[in-house]
């Protein structure tokens, strides 16, 4: 009836660059909250939190609200920076994503492997250094769809 291809199926995902195109908007929403946890706030002042006095299917919802809420505003905030980046990507003549990517890369590295002697790096959540990972393939994947198709002069 409805046909939905929005995103790619997980069904059809061949290599990490593929499973990168449907992983990488999860995974900065659950980095987010891992980072910031189950509260919203602004300022200083909270506006909603999962308060431990209240019954359990109440702490639920509310925890399910907030997720859904901070999907959607650090998913907002990826997909933009994912659009200014794939602009800049097609004005530098195929530049700029390949080298962001290998950039994200290091990060990841850095940051999975360099806990041990920079203990500064225990502040930031293991999860994000998954998904700087994850971008780095999926930024990989973009710079070859960006690709434009070269026709031959006739």
């Amino acid at each position: 009836m409805f046909d939905m291809d929005i995103t790619p199926k997980i069904s059809d995902a061949k290599s990490l660059q593929d499973l990168s195109k449907i992983f990488a908007l999860p995974m900065v929403a659950v980095a987010y909250i891992f980072q910031t946890g189950p509260v919203i706030s602004w300022d200083g002042n909270v506006w909603l939190e999962i308060v431990t006095g209240l019954p359990p299917e109440i702490q639920i919802r509310r925890l399910f609200f907030i997720f859904v809420l901070k999907s959607i505003w650090s998913g907002a905030i990826a997909a933009f920076a994912y659009a200014v980046l794939a602009y800049a990507h097609i004005a530098t003549h195929d530049f700029l994503l390949p080298i962001i990517a290998s950039m994200l890369f290091a990060v990841s590295l850095f940051g999975l492997f360099g806990v041990s002697r920079f203990p500064q790096l225990k502040q930031i959540d293991n999860f994000w250094f998954y998904a700087a990972m994850v971008w780095a393939f999926f930024l990989t994947a973009m710079a070859e769809q960006l690709k434009p198709t070269r026709r031959p002069m006739s």
